[in-house]
This record gives structure tokens, C-alpha cells and sequence, in this order.
């Protein structure tokens, strides 16, 4: 299922996601403090994120 949609996905989306995510994470820096208490569920969620995003980025780049 994910080998047919990766020559769909597009560079910019990818680097789009990153930003959003990056945003993201970094709005929710501000109103919390994301190393104390559940907070840092933001951050295993942010890691879990890129790591996908890297792993899409690695194999379609490995595919084209």
C-alpha cells in the first residue's frame, strides 16, 4: 500500500509536514514546558512524526 503512494508524494510535501511539524512542536514549546510531567508526550510525538517523514523521505529517494 505505501510502495503505491510514494511516487504520488511529492518532495514539497514532504518538506511542508517537516515545517508543520516543526511549527507545531515549537507552538507547543511556548505555552508549555515540554520536558516536565505528560508534556513530553508533545515531544515523543514529534520524534514518532519525523522519524516517519524521514523514513518516507529515505525511501522514496532509495526508490527514484
Amino acid at each position: 500500500m505505501i510502495g503505491l503512494s510514494l511516487p504520488k508524494l511529492r518532495w514539497g510535501e514532504l518538506i511542508g509536514s517537516a515545517l508543520i511539524l516543526a511549527f507545531l512542536i515549537y507552538d507547543q514549546s511556548t505555552k508549555r514546558d515540554l520536558f516536565a510531567g505528560w508534556n513530553r508526550l508533545w515531544l515523543l510525538a514529534g520524534l514518532v512524526a519525523a522519524g516517519l517523514i524521514a523514513l518516507c523521505a529515505y525511501r522514496k529517494w532509495r526508490d527514484s
